[in-house]
C-alpha cells in the first residue's frame, strides 16, 4: 500500500491546479480569437456593403401585400427617379409619403437586392359603406373614412344609416366615430353569426333611440333588432324569420317589416292590401 507525505499531496495538487489553469487560459484565447475573427469578418462585409451602397443605383420597387391598390399610384407617391444612388434615399421619408395614401393603413420600407427597394403594405379594406352628402365613402373595420372609388367593391359591401355626426346627411368629416364603430360591431356580429344571414342584409341602421334596425336585400324589409347587446341573442329568431315568412312565396310580399324585440315572438307587419280595380 502506497503512502504519500503531506508534501508530496500538496505539490501534486498545485500541479493539478496549474494543469486546469492553464487548460481555461488556452480555451478562454481559443474563444477570443474566434470572436475577433467573426468581429473581424463583419466589419469586412460593412465595408464592403457600404462601398456596394455608395456606387448602387435604385432600379425599382418591389411591393409586398398589394392586392387591391395600383401599384403605379404607390411608386408615384414615392417620388424617386431610376438611378438615384440607393445611399442617398430617406427610407423613413419613403414611408411617410406611402403612408398618406388613405387605403394603406400601415408600410415598411427597406433595401433588396439588385437596388430595390421593397415595400411591404397592409392595406385598409372598406367593410360598409355610408351615404355622405351627395356621393359615398368607405368605412373599414376602425372606423376610418375612404373614399368611394372601387364601384365593384361598393355592389357588395353593406351601408351603415344613422351614423351622422348631425342631422340625417354626412359628409367624409362628419361622421361620428363612436357611432360607427358600434354600427360596426353590429355588422361584424350578424357576418360572424352565419355568411348566408350576412349577404341578405343590405343595411345596418342606427336609430335616434340607440336602437338597431337591419334591412333585408329580399323586399327592403326593415327588422328592428333593438338595442346593440342584444342583437346576437335575436339573430337565430332572423334567421328562421327570413327562411319561414320572408321567402315565403304566397307571403313574402306582403311583409312590410319585421319586428323581433319581443320575447318569443315575432311581430309581422303587413302591407295593405290593395284595392281591386273597377
Amino acid at each position: 500500500m502506497k503512502r504519500f507525505s503531506m508534501p508530496s499531496l500538496l505539490r501534486r495538487r498545485r500541479e493539478r491546479r496549474a494543469a486546469r489553469t492553464r487548460e481555461e487560459s488556452r480555451r478562454f484565447a481559443s474563444r477570443a480569437s474566434m470572436v475577433l475573427v467573426v468581429l473581424g469578418t463583419i466589419a469586412g462585409l460593412i465595408v464592403v456593403a457600404n462601398r456596394w451602397l455608395a456606387r448602387a443605383e435604385f432600379t425599382g420597387f418591389e411591393l409586398r401585400g398589394r392586392s387591391v391598390l395600383d401599384s403605379a399610384e404607390i411608386v408615384a407617391a414615392c417620388q424617386i427617379a431610376p438611378g438615384t444612388p440607393l445611399a442617398e434615399i430617406d427610407l423613413d421619408l419613403v414611408e411617410r409619403k406611402v403612408r398618406v395614401h388613405p387605403y394603406i393603413a400601415s408600410a415598411s420600407v427597406y433595401r433588396a437586392d439588385n437596388g430595390r427597394l421593397a415595400i411591404d403594405l397592409v392595406e385598409r379594406a372598406p367593410v360598409a359603406a355610408v351615404v355622405a352628402g351627395r356621393g359615398i365613402v368607405y368605412l373599414d373595420s376602425q372606423a376610418v373614412v375612404l373614399p368611394a372609388r372601387f364601384s365593384s367593391a361598393a355592389l357588395d359591401l353593406p351601408f351603415l344609416g344613422g351614423v351622422a355626426a348631425r342631422g340625417d346627411s354626412s359628409s367624409a368629416g362628419q361622421i361620428d366615430s363612436v357611432k360607427a364603430c358600434e354600427a360596426l360591431a353590429v355588422l361584424r356580429t350578424v357576418r360572424g353569426y352565419d355568411a348566408g344571414l350576412y349577404r341578405q342584409i343590405s343595411e345596418v341602421r342606427r336609430e335616434p333611440t340607440g336602437e338597431y334596425s337591419l334591412l333585408l336585400t329580399d323586399g327592403a324589409i326593415p327588422v328592428a333588432m333593438g338595442r346593440p347587446e342584444a342583437v346576437e341573442a335575436r339573430l337565430g329568431k332572423l334567421e328562421r324569420a327570413v327562411r319561414l315568412l320572408v321567402h315565403d312565396p304566397q307571403n313574402g310580399r306582403a311583409i312590410a317589416g319585421l319586428d323581433l324585440r319581443w320575447r318569443g315572438q315575432v311581430v309581422v307587419r303587413r302591407r295593405p292590401a290593395t284595392q281591386p280595380q273597377t
